[in-house]
């Protein structure tokens, strides 16, 4: 059993839970972060900085979505949305530390996600994007990118949740990569060719070590 479904139920239970104090999200901006693990994982400074990212969540209340990807085994945390899931936070940072690699399965991811972001319900119910802005960081390494991942899910989640719907300049990427090489992209389409990136206000590809 996909270990989301917990997650997905917490997420669930806290729009309705009379003790959730949730900030006007129309100020605030959504973060959702990728993570793969491989032998290419930096996994002191990788922990190290999403656990700033977690703690930044509970003092700040900063709404973020922490997704590892492990095919059938993938492990959802938030924090900032009403509910802060230390236990699956924990259970991330536990395999990035004791695993040296995980299988991604790029079909399974976009269920995965989609799920995930109806779950949070980043639209409101006129399906307007109801947060000020959005950015999505992927921790990934090159064999992400030679696999064409670039295509098959970071586009791939574009296209399912119509990013094209967004108000303009809302949206930035940023994929930090890790590995020995330098990753490279046609700046007119950073993402493969079928998708229009113009709602993507911002790309970033930062080397991660």
């Amino acid at each position: 059993m996909v270990k989301r479904i917990l997650a997905l139920f917490v997420l669930a239970f806290l729009f309705w839970h009379p003790c959730s104090a949730i900030v006007d999200p129309a100020s605030q901006e959504l973060r959702f972060i990728y993570i793969t693990n491989t032998i290419d994982t930096p996994t002191a400074s990788l922990t190290k900085h999403l656990k700033q990212v977690y703690k930044d969540g509970i003092n700040y209340g900063y709404p973020t979505i922490f997704y590892l990807s492990n095919m059938n085994n993938s492990v959802v945390a938030t924090v900032g949305l009403g509910h802060d899931d230390s236990k699956a936070f924990g259970e991330i940072i536990n395999i990035l530390q004791t695993s040296t690699y995980n299988n991604i399965d790029a079909y399974q991811d976009l269920e995965n996600i989609k799920e995930i972001f109806d779950a949070v319900d980043f639209l409101n119910e006129d399906g307007k994007f109801q947060y000020q802005s959005m950015v999505w960081d992927f921790f990934i390494n090159q064999s992400f990118w030679d696999l064409h991942y670039n295509d098959k899910i970071i586009a791939g989640i574009c296209y399912v949740l119509d990013i094209d719907s967004l108000p303009d300049g809302c949206f930035r990427i940023r994929v930090q990569y890790s590995g020995m090489g330098d990753l490279t992209y046609d700046i007119r389409n950073p993402l493969g060719t079928r998708l229009d990136c113009s709602k993507i206000a911002n790309f970033d590809l930062i080397k991660f070590e």
